[in-house]
């Protein structure tokens, strides 16, 4: 896979070693998107293709698994060798609303339901509810970074996006994501979307979803 050594920009967004598939279009309409869902103006930000699988992995601690990731320390966004012009925008969208979230909700997005937002507004996958309907699956509140030791990426990711996906039902989640700038999202679960019993709400919902798969 060729590489340009040109920085291509796309909004706020500064591209480095992108592949000759890279369309800045394609880019700008995923920016313009996860902004207006998150309605938020990205900082500056830098993404970067690595091209070579064995330099990705010694950019990150995440395992052999991650496709992409993103370091909100520095606002950058890292993108691997398996990320392709079909699943750009996925990837990119899922990687760049972590940044959204860290820049402007900075804590208050419980850590259990990040990872779900991320892949509801960037549309990335979609849950199979008749799986995760038969899983064995921890407390919600018990997930950390899917990509950490001893954790099954596959059932944190659906389980947390299921998580989203029942909020939205139950409550206005863009009202819900509104209310929770500079305040933690979760004490809003009660008041505003009567959610009392996290698990045994979503445990419902899980039943309900898995039987209509089925």
């Amino acid at each position: 896979m060729l590489l340009t050594l040109l920085l291509l920009n796309a909004g706020p967004v500064t591209f480095e070693r992108a592949p000759e598939w890279f369309d800045s279009r394609q880019a700008e309409r995923v920016i313009d998107r996860i902004q207006s869902k998150l309605e938020w103006d990205l900082r500056k930000t830098t993404a970067l293709f690595h091209a070579d699988a064995a330099e990705f992995k010694k950019s990150h601690t995440y395992g052999d698994s991650v496709v992409a990731y993103a370091d909100k320390v520095s606002s950058s966004i890292h993108l691997g060798p398996r990320v392709t012009k079909e699943n750009f925008e996925a990837v990119f969208g899922h990687e760049l609303a972590h940044l959204i979230v860290a820049q402007k909700y900075k804590q208050a997005i419980p850590e259990w339901l990040e990872e779900g937002l991320a892949n509801y507004v960037g549309r990335h996958g979609q849950v199979d509810y008749a799986w995760l309907g038969g899983q064995k699956r921890p407390p919600v509140r018990e997930l950390v970074h899917p990509f950490q030791a001893g954790r099954a990426p596959r059932l944190h990711y659906m389980l947390s996006t299921a998580a989203v996906e029942m909020l939205a039902a139950k409550c206005s989640f863009a009202d819900l994501l509104q209310l929770s700038v500079g305040k933690k999202l979760e004490s809003f679960l009660a008041t505003y979307c009567g959610i009392s019993d996290l698990d045994g709400e979503l445990n419902r919902y899980l039943q309900t979803q898995s039987r209509a798969k089925k």
